[in-house]
Parts: C-alpha cells; structure tokens; sequence
C-alpha cells in the first residue's frame, strides 16, 4: 500500500489574521519556511524556497483564500529541477486555518505522493514527513517571538 497523505494539525494562540501573515507573506515565511522565500500570493503564482542546506524548491500557487486557505503544488524531493512541472511530479501542500476560542488551528495536508515515480514516491514521503514536523516546530517558535 502507498501512504498518499501527510497531515499535521497545530494549535496556536494566536488571531488567524496573524498566522494568516506567516504563512502566505514571504519575509515571514522566510524566517522560518526555507532561508528564502517569494510567493506571488495569487492563483497561478509562483512560490520559490530555498534552504541553504537542501536547494530550490519551485511550485505554483493553486488557491489563496484569506484568510482560510493556501495551498501550492511544488516539485517533490527528488524530482529533476529541469522537468517539466507536472502532477505526476509534484505534491499539494493545503493550509488551512480556522479560527478557535483560543486562537487558530493551522492543518497542513501535503498529498500526491502515491501519483510520484516508485523510485522517488518512498523518499519524497520519508523527507517530507520529517521536514513537516521540523518546519511547524519553526513556525510556532517565530509566531510566538514578540
């Protein structure tokens, strides 16, 4: 069987409108989504992410509904940079938040990855699934930094 699906929920003790800000502004995300980031924060815009320790990640904005959802499909690990963009490629990454009593919860679902070539489908999934925690642990750290 091929997991298709990663899915992380955080809560945050903070208003929508502000982890709204750190998810879709890209001198936000930079600070802990990548080491660079530019996001034309529209559908059909490009998002670019670049860490120092692993490259360039390309991608395309797929649905930007504030202050509720963002998502963007992007090359998946392993993935040659030079291939054309494709969904046999690449993996969805949705954000979606909701407003709580004590602040918004934050769903991040990456999917796509049973539709990934078999050499690459075990390793993007085993990647990503790391990198998730890694990042949503960022992210909280920045969110609460005054």
């Amino acid at each position: 069987m091929t997991v298709d699906r990663i899915e992380q929920k955080i809560d945050l003790p903070f208003p929508l409108e502000r982890v709204w800000r750190a998810i879709t502004r890209p001198q936000e995300l930079s600070r802990w989504f990548g080491d660079r980031v530019d996001l034309d924060p529209a559908v059909g815009g490009e998002i670019v992410i670049e860490w120092d320790a692993y490259g360039r990640v390309t991608g395309i904005v797929e649905v930007f509904d504030p202050p509720h959802t963002f998502a963007f499909r992007w090359r998946a690990h392993g993935v040659d940079p030079q291939a054309p963009f494709a969904l046999d490629n690449s993996t969805l990454v949705t954000f979606t938040l909701a407003p709580m009593s004590e602040g918004t919860r934050l769903e991040v679902i990456e999917t796509g990855f049973a539709a990934l070539p078999e050499a690459i489908r075990a390793l993007a999934y085993r990647e990503n699934v790391s990198g998730w925690r890694v990042e949503l642990e960022e992210l909280v750290d920045y969110v609460h930094q005054p």
